[in-house]
């Protein structure tokens, strides 16, 4: 790849790239990209990491909702019970009962950013680990005194 240096190429030559989960929207693939590289040798994490990318994405649809860009958020049902009156003069009134129906997107998007927050928690566990790990495989001191370490790089990016 294309800016890698040799400690960078080593340590992707060990583990090849993990497929990024079909489906994933905007915010869920830049999540993948962003973490899978790091995960690639850790199963577990990986799985945790498409949760949160699908998580993430849910969020985004949810928002949508919350925005008004979608319309699903409030429907009206009409009552199917109309009744009929008749006043003094004859003339049939007619109630109609409408029903307002809410599906609960503000309650689910909590529910999804908490999720969302617990699985972005378990994923950087796991990041932790994958990282240290590589530190035991790649050397983690720089080959050039001064020079950072992939491994260097690595933290500082998700420090």
């Amino acid at each position: 790849m294309p800016g890698q240096d040799a400690e960078t190429a080593d340590v992707a030559a060990v583990t090849p790239l993990p497929e990024m989960p079909k489906g994933l929207l905007k915010r869920g693939r830049g999540l993948w990209d962003s973490k899978a590289e790091v995960l690639a040798g850790h199963p577990i994490g990986l799985i945790a990491l498409a949760e949160a990318c699908r998580a993430a994405d849910r969020c985004e649809r949810l928002d949508a909702q919350l925005r008004g860009r979608e319309k699903e958020w409030l429907s009206i049902d009409l009552d199917p019970i109309i009744r009929d009156h008749l006043d003094g003069d004859g003339v049939t009134i007619v109630d109609v009962t409408a029903k307002v129906v809410m599906n609960a997107p503000l309650r689910e998007a909590r529910q999804q950013q908490t999720v969302l927050k617990q699985l972005l928690a378990q994923v950087d566990t796991f990041e932790r680990a994958a990282v240290d790990a590589g530190a035991g495989r790649a050397s983690s001191q720089p080959a050039t005194p001064g020079v950072p370490s992939i491994m260097d790089k690595i933290r500082a990016r998700n420090a």
